[in-house]
């Protein structure tokens, strides 16, 4: 430092200063959790969710970020906000390479990490058992490793659709339920679902008509099976005559073996993944 008039002293006119340049380490992006959140299992048509955790470290910000998640081809999204408005989410629809992508233009050194809530729907098909998420992150900047860029969850799918349906008095005989005929319940011992081509167990899947209005409903594997309706032992009803008149209020029931530990039977039905069969079941006073 200087002037043009004469000063007291010189010796305070200058000084320095020394620092150390250090070169930035590379940013890296952490990909740490994928998580289906709050669900061991899922069935078709249900809502789940995703959660995706990842942060940025090192001392350099990262660019055009992106978590990638592939979907399967009976998996879709039923919200794209991923709840952080740093992000935007689309779905990439491709028949052969599905998946939702996340991105972020710019992400600092030092900002909070992020949490991706990705909201999905299985849908009727899905194939039984684990269904597998995994989440792959990148970006356009160096990175100092690539090992924690991928993170998997997982929640296991339940394929199985319902047999239902009403179990009546058929007062009048005539095969159809009518609106003022009362329910059957505590006439109905069980109702036994048993796969064809197979024979009873004391494992299969059962049925019991509530005492409200008679309904009943069971949840089952995919498969064709036939409905076996025990009546309780030596009460005074029989099953109706099936498949009078309108099939929404007609009796499924085709067959019995009558007497005091009367047994009816079903058609073959199948039950889908995701969807409802009924077999109804009508009883007719014997006396």
């Amino acid at each position: 430092m200087s002037t043009s008039v004469p000063e007291r002293s010189l010796a305070n006119n200058s000084g320095a200063t020394t620092f150390t340049y250090v070169v930035p380490t590379t940013g890296d992006v952490d990909l740490y959790g994928a998580d289906v959140v709050g669900r061991v299992d899922v069935r078709a048509g249900e809502e789940f969710e995703l959660a995706v955790a990842l942060g940025v470290r090192g001392g350099s910000p990262s660019e055009n970020v992106a978590v990638r998640v592939p979907l399967p081809a009976t998996v879709e999204p039923t919200s794209l906000d991923p709840g952080d408005a740093n992000w935007t989410c689309r779905l990439d629809d491709a028949v052969d390479d599905r998946s939702i992508e996340c991105t972020r233009a710019f992400w600092d050194i030092g900002t909070d990490e992020a949490h991706l809530h990705l909201k999905l729907k299985a849908n009727p098909g899905t194939t039984d058992g684990p269904l597998t998420f995994t989440a792959t992150a990148s970006a356009t900047t160096p990175e100092a490793s690539l090992d924690n860029n991928t993170a998997t969850g997982s929640v296991t799918y339940v394929a199985e659709g319902v047999i239902t349906g009403h179990a009546w008095i058929d007062t009048d005989r005539d095969g159809q339920r009518d609106a003022d005929e009362p329910n059957a319940y505590g006439k109905i011992g069980k109702i036994e679902f048993v796969l064809e081509g197979t024979q009873p167990s004391w494992d299969v899947p059962r049925g019991y008509p509530n005492d409200s209005d008679g309904t009943y409903f069971t949840r089952l594997k995919p498969g064709r099976y036939v409905a076996n309706v025990y009546l309780q032992d030596g009460v005074p009803y029989s099953f109706t005559t099936p498949d009078v008149g309108d099939d929404a209020t007609d009796s499924d029931v085709i067959g019995s073996t009558g007497g005091y530990y009367n047994r009816g039977w079903s058609a073959v039905v199948e039950v889908k993944d995701g969807g409802e069969t009924v077999v109804d079941i009508g009883l007719a006073p014997t006396a």
